[in-house]
């Protein structure tokens, strides 16, 4: 850890909060405080000693991790999974909210000489968890692109959540990673750390999206060739209407001349009985 200090790096930061901390007894916290250890204790004992750095936050902790990105999704799977667990076990409702971010951060002492993180990267993580619901992780843009590259199944876990605003009036756009149901049909959370390279998601959900993608370019194709259609009948209807007013004019016009020669004709004839009356 000593080679990093003072140097910026790129990192992948978890920043968990429990929700409603502050509002609970002392023992409460207490118990929440030790359970919510335990479980990041028991998502990061893979992680080599060099590769994270863990801060108490109070109400919650941020983990910046050195390694491997993925490593910050399994580890907060792990810790939800674990969460859920418990709550459904127990009855209890431990409610967390989860941010991950990849982004830039220094490491420096603090003020007893252990290491620390500061830069915009453990920022955005804090903003990021912020929007997220209870028991819900959300994802900075910068994390999605480069973690859903990775394999064809961990793109199928991020859902696009929007563009969210934070206190600096800063834009953030996120991802929600879908929730995993944890029966016979589907992998439970905790399998994803030990399973890296053989994640299979639950993607009905995607599978809808990509349902309803096709059905609305349907509608709108469909949309396209009815005024298509309208448009070509309408030309056709003033070319047709230009037409025959072409061919009215043309015949007035003949019935026009036509008049005239006969008028001719008859002035013609009336000239010529009056000159025969004069001989």
């Amino acid at each position: 850890m000593i080679d990093r200090l003072n140097k910026t790096s790129i990192c992948s930061i978890v920043f968990l909060d429990i929700i409603g901390y502050s509002k609970k007894s002392v023992s409460e916290q207490i118990d929440d405080k030790t359970l919510f250890n335990e479980l990041i204790n028991e998502a990061i004992k893979n992680v080599a000693q060099n590769d994270r750095i863990i801060l108490d936050t109070g109400d919650g902790a941020a983990i910046t991790l050195m390694g491997e990105p993925e490593e910050a999704l399994f580890i907060s799977l792990t810790i939800r999974d674990g969460i859920l667990l418990h709550n459904k076990s127990t009855g209890q409702s431990l409610r967390v909210r989860i941010g991950i971010n990849l982004g830039s951060v220094r490491v420096v002492n603090d003020i007893n000489d252990r290491p620390n993180i500061v830069g915009d990267g453990i920022n955005v993580a804090q903003r990021i968890m912020s929007f997220a619901g209870e028991n819900e992780i959300l994802v900075s843009r910068s994390y999605y692109e480069v973690t859903s590259r990775l394999t064809k199944e961990m793109s199928g876990m991020f859902t696009y959540s929007g563009v969210k605003h934070d206190k600096h009036i800063r834009e953030h756009e996120v991802y929600v990673i879908k929730p995993i149901e944890n029966d016979e049909n589907n992998v439970a959370v905790s399998d994803f750390s030990s399973n890296k390279g053989n994640i299979e998601p639950p993607v009905s959900g995607n599978k809808v999206n990509i349902l309803n993608r096709m059905l609305l370019a349907s509608m709108v194709l469909l949309a396209g060739f009815i005024v298509l259609y309208f448009i070509t009948n309408q030309f056709k209807s003033d070319s047709a209407g230009k037409e025959k007013s072409a061919h009215e004019t043309v015949e007035n016009n003949a019935n026009h001349t036509r008049a005239k020669k006969t008028q001719s004709v008859k002035k013609c004839s009336q000239a010529e009985s009056v000159l025969g009356q004069c001989r």
